[in-house]
């Protein structure tokens, strides 16, 4: 059975009177460690229908490997024209660049935590790299993107800045 939201999420919803939409589910997962058709399937998902795989705040802890493989497995498990949004480092950044708006306070921050980023992709081809592994661009906002949709106001003012490393994608299943 697919899981509902729990901990903060059920908390949070709770208190803004959000119903789980039925067909919303959340399943954890060490990307590292377990297996994702195994964790998936014991869940309750249905490999043939239309899904939106959101993979938040994960891919850069993960080594290009196991991107790789979890990208095989939504290409290869999934009804037709399911799809993945996901945000990404720039691997400059993770090499060490710290020349990016916000990258010198993060990488204190995270190195305290003992868990590197590891993933990233060189500037500018996350859409070849998402290509190569079986999928269709749908939008790839980079963080100049992000900032002008998102985060000014009407006068044109920013009202936040977001990392300058970091660029969220949404990409379809080839067909």
């Amino acid at each position: 059975m697919l899981r509902p939201p729990s901990g903060k999420r059920s908390r949070l919803w709770k208190k803004n009177n959000i119903q789980n939409p039925h067909q919303l589910s959340f399943v954890p997962i060490n990307f590292q460690t377990q297996d994702i058709k195994e964790t998936l399937f014991s869940a309750g998902y249905d490999p043939s229908l239309k899904t939106l795989f959101i993979w938040e705040s994960v891919t850069y802890y993960l080594s290009e490997e196991v991107v790789k493989q979890t990208l095989y497995f939504i290409q290869k498990n999934s009804g037709p024209k399911s799809r993945v949004t996901f945000d990404y480092f720039y691997k400059s950044f993770i090499e060490g660049n710290y020349d990016f708006y916000g990258a010198k306070e993060l990488s204190q921050s995270v190195s305290k935590t003992g868990e590197p980023y590891q993933f990233g992709t060189n500037k500018g081809q996350i859409d070849s790299f998402l290509s190569e592994n079986g999928f269709d661009i749908l939008s790839n906002f980079t963080p100049d993107e992000l900032e002008k949709k998102y985060l000014f106001a009407k006068n044109e003012n920013a009202i936040k800045k977001v990392y300058g490393f970091a660029g969220h994608v949404y990409a379809q299943v080839k067909t």
